[in-house]
């Protein structure tokens, strides 16, 4: 009897630990079934992969290149450049303002549409700057346009062209800061384009300032060798024992300063074209080229020993050396496609998804 019963008490044993391990492990599988699986990039290459979906590409289109013709297919944003400034306020009798109703109908609603305030005068800008009343007219026409016409944002485009002390520095500042706050109140985004080369050359602004009362900092990645300057580059990528600055250390510069995703950097499709001597000397000031221009001026029909076309291997841009029929020799710097997606390649590097390209019309 004994016997028995210990045996039966050992059968019970083991079917009751069987049913236990059998639950146990049914319900771990539900679980693990239940569970949302969110798979982690494990590499640089899948990490931009994600990104990637985050790329902004924008278009500047200046008034004074508006058509007909004009598409906007492979752009997320429409830059309009834009609206001019006086000692009133708005200046409505300025062409941008005019051509504004022309740039509205043939931009599709669903693109996101940007309104640029030119303000490129130094002259007027000081002026202005210190004038106020001016100001808040300004700010009350600039609103009141950006929301007749549906604008989702406005970049101030304020260039100033020598030095000045710190009392100008402040004074952008503050105007700056006070368009942000009006804005603001109107759920209207805003950014500031500033000077690729602010780094590198004395300049009145005070980028940390700006970017921190801002929705975004726009860098104008061009016209690092000006038209009254020697011949060069229009933005370098890489400097070595070439240049004396470049758009590496560019970015590494402006990093330090400005959120990533603040970041917008504009690439120009255009180039300069300088008349040179026996050394290379510019003889005159440059005269400004579209890429379309070099292409059908010079690129399309280059052959030696007249002309001859140069990829520099430091700058990654694009050069043409050319003597004319009257004998005189040009020296064409400029960018083009090629050029600006080996920039955008190094921009993706960084973590920089948002570019955008000066202007419709030039290429």
């Amino acid at each position: 009897m004994n016997k028995s019963i210990k045996f039966i008490t050992i059968i019970l044993l083991i079917l009751i630990f069987g049913l236990l391990f059998y639950f146990q492990n049914n319900t771990e599988k539900k679980v693990e079934k239940n569970k949302k699986i969110i798979v982690q990039p494990t590499s640089y290459e899948e990490q931009n992969k994600v990104k990637e979906k985050e790329t902004k590409k924008s278009i500047f289109v200046p008034y004074w290149t508006l058509s007909q013709n004009d598409t906007y297919d492979d752009y997320d944003r429409v830059i309009y450049f834009g609206l001019s400034v006086n000692d009133k306020g708005i200046n409505m009798n300025d062409q941008g303002y005019i051509d504004l109703e022309k740039f509205i109908q043939q931009t599709p609603k669903d693109k996101q549409k940007y309104l640029v305030l030119r303000m490129t005068n130094t002259d007027e800008n000081l002026k202005i700057l210190k004038n106020n009343i001016t100001n808040i007219q300004m700010f009350k026409q600039l609103i009141e346009i950006s929301k007749k016409y549906n604008f989702d944002g406005v970049a101030l485009d304020l260039e100033m062209s020598v030095l000045f002390g710190n009392d100008v520095i402040s004074q952008i500042n503050n105007f700056s800061s006070n368009l942000y706050s009006e804005l603001k109140k109107e759920n209207i985004k805003y950014s500031v384009a500033i000077y690729g080369d602010v780094f590198y050359k004395i300049r009145p602004y005070d980028v940390l300032s700006l970017a921190k009362n801002s929705d975004e900092i726009i860098v104008m990645a061009y016209d690092f060798h000006k038209s009254i300057g020697e011949p060069g580059p229009n933005f370098p990528l890489n400097r070595k024992n070439t240049y004396s600055y470049d758009f590496k250390k560019m970015i590494s510069d402006y990093l330090k300063q400005v959120q990533l995703e603040k970041l917008t950097i504009v690439f120009g499709l255009y180039g300069y074209d300088w008349i040179v001597d026996e050394k290379g000397r510019p003889i005159k000031a440059a005269t400004a080229l579209s890429l379309n221009e070099i292409n059908t001026k010079y690129l399309n029909d280059c052959i030696k020993p007249k002309c001859e076309f140069i990829i520099d291997q430091t700058s990654k841009e694009n050069k043409i050396e050319v003597t004319d029929e009257n004998e005189r020799k040009h020296i064409i710097w400029f960018e083009n496609e090629r050029s600006v997606d080996e920039k955008i390649e190094y921009l993706k590097t960084k973590g920089i998804f948002n570019y955008a390209y000066w202007a419709k019309g030039y290429f």
